[in-house]
């Protein structure tokens, strides 16, 4: 198989191509999802297929299959499509050479899927569905997902990079919707990582869904959140999407090309307060020693991982690139570029973004708050190139004088990106680790994303906007 690859990237470059590259990927995963007790997905799924991407004349031409001796003999198909979009194209595409490598690298699980049969997956995934529902007749709404999945995927280019990447995934998922009355309030939780089933306890999650269930009760005599303009301290995990959602987007190089992001030509400007850095890093181990999840070795372009500071102490140091965004730009490449499968051109993507972490317990963000709010966890949202953003909070706490106070239940903030980074003043101490996926392109593609960072506070946010 790798011969052939190899044969695939030579056959291009004879054929005209002045860059070449195949990604062949080999996935085997299963899916059992829960309803109100009702199994409504129940599947083991193999798959396997590769992509050809190339460079003639300034364009790309892209070609795959699932069968690698069908797509060996497509090559030229994919070179004539270069050549044809070529013809109708301005501006020409180019890719600085880069490093090569030759690199195998497998992250092995330390309890591996098949030690525990399938029949107990199910009855731990109906396990959870079942405990909520036992608690409360009030909780009207159960779906829970329990997934795994096992992935290789081999790289190799015309430069002469031979890469093969094997990585597990773990993961479960609960999202619960509880009912009083004319009264709905919903909550939703996920465990898991890249790693065997070390990385979902199985006991451990139905604890979660215990506590959860407790959540969304006490949600449902909690009063509504209050509205207007607050100090805020905002949870690990809205710190993220703060970093992620609001800003993170903004960053990516093709958005900046395509004039899509209010951060074009910002670079060195500052768009922060001065307390604030945020990193990418696709190169993050958890505490556990298990890596992030949106961890890798090598982008889907066999650029070597590595961390990129994109703001540093509030100022604007870098963009997240492709090899060809980097070019368009003349910025050096960050190994950011990213794909769902071998049916996809990579995007720019981010891997694991994060606000660093200060010296702030989180007891201390609260002291200085006299009347603010303590938001926790994220409910989707929208956020624009323009930079504003509007995303919802599944639970609120009132603040007063300086202590965490009532529960409140869930609304949501908004405002302007760089306006809110400018008021943050103080950051915790505390990094957390989740799992998440983003969505982007056209028909959208998802990749994995960590979802780390601190808590930060704000001098002032609007809260029920």
């Amino acid at each position: 198989m790798e011969d052939l690859i190899e044969k695939i990237v030579e056959t291009a470059t004879k054929l005209g191509a002045s860059y070449a590259d195949v990604r062949f990927d080999k996935i085997q995963s299963t899916r059992i999802q829960i309803r109100n007790k009702e199994v409504t997905s129940f599947r083991t799924l193999f798959e396997q297929g590769a992509g050809l991407k190339v460079l003639v004349d300034g364009a790309w031409g892209f070609t795959m299959s699932s069968d690698l001796e069908k797509l060996a003999s497509s090559v030229g198909k994919a070179v004539k499509l270069a050549r044809r979009s070529a013809s109708h194209r301005t501006e020409r595409i180019k890719v600085e050479e880069q490093r090569r490598f030759k690199s195998d690298v497998e992250w092995k699980p330390k309890k591996s899927h098949d030690t525990v049969s399938i029949e107990d997956k199910l009855e731990f995934a109906l396990e959870v569905n079942k405990r909520p529902r036992d608690l409360s007749e009030n909780i009207a709404m159960v779906d829970n997902v329990y997934f795994e999945e096992e992935m290789s995927r081999w790289f190799a280019n015309s430069e002469g990079t031979f890469i093969k990447h094997s990585k597990p995934v773990t993961a479960a998922s609960i999202r619960l919707v509880g009912k009083s009355g004319d009264l709905t309030v919903g909550r939703s939780k996920v465990l898991g990582g890249l790693a065997g089933l070390e990385a979902t306890p199985f006991d451990k999650f139905l604890q979660i869904a215990e506590e959860e269930t407790r959540n969304v009760l006490k949600l449902l005599k909690a009063k509504p959140a209050p509205s207007g303009d607050f100090p805020a301290v905002l949870n690990y995990d809205l710190g993220y999407t703060l970093a992620h959602e609001a800003f993170g987007h903004l960053c990516e190089g093709d958005h900046i090309l395509q004039g899509d992001s209010i951060l074009e030509e910002k670079i060195g400007e500052q768009v922060a307060s001065d307390l604030v850095t945020i990193i990418d890093d696709p190169t993050m181990t958890e505490t556990t020693g298990i890596p992030a999840y949106g961890s890798y070795p090598f982008d889907d372009e066999g650029i070597k991982a590595a961390p990129t500071t994109l703001v540093d102490k509030g100022r604007l140091v870098s963009y997240l690139h492709s090899r060809e965004t980097a070019s368009k730009l003349g910025q050096k490449v960050t190994g950011n570029a990213r794909v769902e499968n071998y049916k996809r051109l990579p995007l720019v993507r981010m891997s694991n973004i994060y606000i660093k972490p200060s010296t702030y317990s989180e007891e201390e963000l609260f002291e200085d708050v006299k009347n603010g709010v303590y938001l926790v966890d994220s409910r989707g949202g929208q956020t624009t190139g323009q930079g504003t953003f509007h995303v919802g909070v599944q639970m609120v706490y009132v603040i007063k004088n300086g202590e965490k106070g009532e529960l409140r239940r869930g609304t949501a903030i908004a405002g302007r990106t760089l306006d809110t980074l400018e008021k943050i003043d103080a950051i915790g101490k505390q990094i957390s680790f989740d799992i998440g996926g983003c969505g982007k392109g056209d028909p959208e593609q998802s990749v994995r994303c960590g979802s780390n960072g601190p808590p930060v506070r704000v001098s002032s946010i609007t809260v029920g906007g």
